[in-house]
């Protein structure tokens, strides 16, 4: 069977996974992922207010940029960004094809262009699902291109090649 013949099986496979890894991720924080639940955390982005639930008032901080060593970057990406001014970040669910084949790409991809490589399994540490949420990442597998700060250069969803990978990454040092 050829690799185009098992594309719409991967993709569904990759689907099931997704819904699974999300079915995982909400069931862990105890509920469901509306609205209305009181105990969601909100994340502020700069120039963007989040209201607070009503009866409660936290005093007002002044917006700063998150720092390599900040609660939504992983130890592993702090390190990498601080011996790569450009790395690349391969988001997956663990036992997925599809998703193993995209951090094979993405890891031939920052080779190529001389960038640091992170892969992170955002079933495996809750700092992992903060960085998503904060890039906006809604399944697996996906692909971050970060610069030192880090700054988000070029964000993936879905499987790049090695060729994509490796332009953003190019794209991202200069």
């Amino acid at each position: 069977m050829t690799v185009a013949a098992r594309l719409p099986v991967l993709v569904a496979a990759a689907l099931l996974a997704t819904a699974a890894g999300l079915a995982a991720f909400v069931v862990s924080r105890g509920g469901s992922p509306d609205a209305s639940d009181s105990r969601r955390t909100e994340v502020a982005r700069p120039g963007r207010s989040v209201a607070a639930p009503a009866g409660l008032q936290a005093p007002p901080r002044p917006a700063a940029p998150r720092a390599a060593g900040s609660s939504t970057v992983p130890p592993s990406l702090s390190r990498a960004l601080t011996r790569n001014r450009v790395v690349v970040v391969s988001l997956f669910t663990p036992g997925s094809n599809v998703d193993t084949l995209a951090r094979v790409e993405a890891r031939s991809g920052a080779e190529a262009a001389g960038a640091g490589f992170v892969e992170l399994n955002v079933l495996g540490e809750p700092r992992v699902a903060r960085l998503a949420q904060r890039f906006d990442l809604l399944g697996t597998p996906a692909v971050l291109v970060l610069r030192r700060g880090p700054e988000l250069r070029t964000a993936l969803g879905g499987y790049a090649d090695r060729e994509t990978v490796a332009q953003a990454a190019a794209n991202a040092a200069r």
